[in-house]
């Protein structure tokens, strides 16, 4: 039958959070647990995945989401997954402090699935009501979001009671973050095309850039303290893997080219390990391992692309080969 969790994902697996502006709920059934077939020994080697709603699972069953078949493939590993919808580099730093820099021991992996807009959810351009942060100079400053009004608290009360408005409150949200989606990649795309070389405002020295590299070298200083092992992926947009169903998306091709080679650069420069996933959906494409990896109406990843993601994470770990310095190693950076 109708449940509310159909067509309100985001409040429906996840509650309200004084700093952040909402988080995982504790102990619910269908995300957020220790996977089944994941080791639970002490001495277990571990990996920790961060993420948005890529790394949540958006839009597959539980079982499927990449972390879910890197725990297949890597026995000998326990794999804690804390992807979070809507949330950018900043949220998953605060999640990483709250729930695993304190368990973080030598040999542990950390994994960061990083898409496009995460730049934006920093900034709070992309989502209200979230922790964002303001640049000022060499200064960043994190930007508490205020409790929820009265009038906010009754509206979501009334989401989980009434069915209608429910799905009218779904309707006229969608809409008006579509419209705001819509103006904030049509600035950004056509300042990339204007741009003779590259777009300034994802620039190394970038706001966008500069809080998302702040982030990433906290992450990477706390690991390398415990002696774990940190590794970004970057989430190809659907225009990077010819699967773009929007014109939107036609439109912003070259700024998910630029977010993606932004990441890239930021990486290299702080020596941060990548591994890239474009190489391998073009060889399942190929291959005819599948047609798609993502939904042909959401930008998100089926069944198939969680399963490339999840094969490539895992075979890239299990390889005791792989020479985890992304300066002296370039092969693990080849798109």
């Amino acid at each position: 039958g109708y449940s509310p969790s159909y067509v309100n994902g985001l409040s429906s697996f996840h509650e309200w959070d004084a700093k952040l502006g909402w988080r995982g709920k504790a102990n619910f059934e269908g995300r957020f647990r220790l996977l089944e077939n994941a080791s639970t020994a002490d001495d277990s080697k571990r990996v920790f995945v961060f993420g948005d709603s890529f790394t949540w699972g958006w839009g597959v069953d539980q079982g499927q989401c990449f972390a879910d078949q890197m725990a297949a493939r890597l026995p000998s590993y326990s794999v804690e997954n804390f992807g979070i919808c809507g949330c950018g580099t900043i949220h998953q730093y605060e999640y990483f402090e709250r729930h695993v820099r304190s368990r973080l021991n030598k040999g542990d992996i950390v994994v960061i699935a990083f898409y496009g807009n995460d730049f934006r959810d920093n900034l709070g351009m992309t989502l209200d009501g979230h922790l964002a942060v303001k640049v000022d100079g060499d200064q960043i400053t994190e930007v508490v979001p205020p409790r929820p009004t009265n009038s906010k608290q009754f509206k979501h009360w009334l989401k989980g009671r009434c069915y209608v408005f429910n799905l009218a409150s779904y309707l006229t949200d969608s809409w008006k973050m579509g419209r705001r989606h819509q103006r904030i990649i049509e600035q950004q795309a056509n300042q990339v095309a204007a741009a003779p070389q590259k777009d300034a405002v994802l620039a190394q020295d970038s706001e966008m850039v500069q809080v998302a590299k702040h982030y990433l070298e906290k992450f990477q200083a706390d690991c390398e303290a415990s002696d774990a092992r940190l590794l970004v992926t970057y989430i190809p947009g659907r225009a990077e893997i010819d699967e773009s169903e929007l014109q939107l998306e036609n439109i912003g091709h070259g700024l998910q080219r630029a977010y993606h080679d932004a990441l890239t650069e930021c990486c290299q420069s702080l020596d941060i390990e990548v591994v890239e996933l474009e190489p391998a959906i073009a060889e399942a494409k190929q291959r005819k391992e599948c047609e798609r990896v993502t939904f042909r109406n959401d930008m998100h990843w089926n069944e198939h692309g969680h399963r490339i993601c999840g094969r490539v994470l895992a075979n890239h770990i299990g390889d005791d080969s792989v020479v985890r310095s992304a300066k002296s190693n370039p092969e693990t950076r080849i798109r």
